[in-house]
């Protein structure tokens, strides 16, 4: 008898802790509708949900993060998202492409969830809790001068993508990870490099940074015509900047140029000599 009632408890220990275990797993939803300052719902586009766990919140004025999570909104701008538990951040771009994570555009519809103050919001979801937040109201068209404001002090990597003849490559970003292994998704990334090849890469605060670059912001492997550095076991360059500083004089001497029947090349890692200045945008 003394073994059958051990038997039970056992049995109802066991299965209680299951369901603590099964309930702490559950997803969390959250949904809402996102608009124009006007109320004009947005039709489709996309939902960016940055993880607080990963990375800093997305102060788009400072530098772009990569979001964690990408949903997009149906045609009444709504969305209902299930993801586990935990603290996120939203924001919302509609790109000319699809699957461009990267920096806004001139005149591209952009939205992120704000306090009253004007922090990125966050948002805490418990296992299996349902989030409505309603109509979110704050999509505006994307303005440079956003970022581009007189005086504000920013961390940043500023350089130029060459090949090794000297050529400027154009129109790739460059990606910033915090591991030389640079597993999974990057945390930061620049704008695409201008026709000198310059590139401009903004991080939240001073700190080690190993760089990527890509012919296109999205993942997978490199496709046609694509330019890309750090392949795995080649070295990233590695890059200390210090909080409210531009490191300037990153230099790539040689990247890969994938086509249908290209060699792989490796990365020089050479680079120009780095001198660090304030990192105040008014004075590019």
């Amino acid at each position: 008898m003394k073994i059958v009632q051990i038997f039970l408890i056992l049995a109802m220990f066991f299965s209680t802790s299951m369901l603590a275990l099964a309930e702490d797993n559950r997803p969390a939803r959250l949904t809402g509708i996102l608009a124009h300052k006007d109320g004009r719902p947005l039709a489709y586009g996309f939902v960016y949900l940055f993880d607080d766990s990963a990375g800093p919140p997305p102060i788009i004025e400072r530098y772009w993060r990569i979001p964690n999570e990408i949903f997009e909104l149906d045609e009444h701008g709504r969305f209902d998202i299930e993801l586990p538990a935990g603290t996120y951040y939203l924001a919302y771009i509609k790109h000319s492409d699809p699957y461009d994570v990267g920096p806004p555009k001139e005149g591209e519809t952009i939205l992120v969830s704000r306090d009253s103050r004007g922090n990125p919001l966050p948002y805490v979801l418990a296992a299996g809790e349902v989030r409505a937040l309603g109509k979110l109201s704050e999509a505006v068209p994307y303005d440079p001068t956003m970022v581009a404001t007189v005086g504000r002090q920013i961390t940043a990597i500023e350089g130029r993508i060459v090949t090794r003849d000297g050529t400027p490559v154009a129109g790739v970003p460059v990606f910033a990870f915090t591991s030389p292994a640079a597993i999974g998704r990057p945390l930061f990334t620049s704008e695409r490099s201008d026709h000198d090849g310059r590139f401009l890469l903004r991080v939240d605060k001073g700190g080690t940074y190993f760089l990527k670059v890509r012919g296109h912001y999205g993942g997978g492997r490199p496709g046609h015509d694509s330019v890309l550095d750090g392949e795995k076991g080649e070295k990233l360059a590695a890059v200390e900047v210090a909080s409210g500083q531009i490191v300037k004089g990153i230099l790539y001497k040689e990247l890969t140029r994938r086509g249908p029947k290209s060699k792989r090349k490796l990365l020089d890692g050479s680079r120009a000599p780095l001198e660090n200045e304030p990192g105040r945008l008014g004075d590019r």
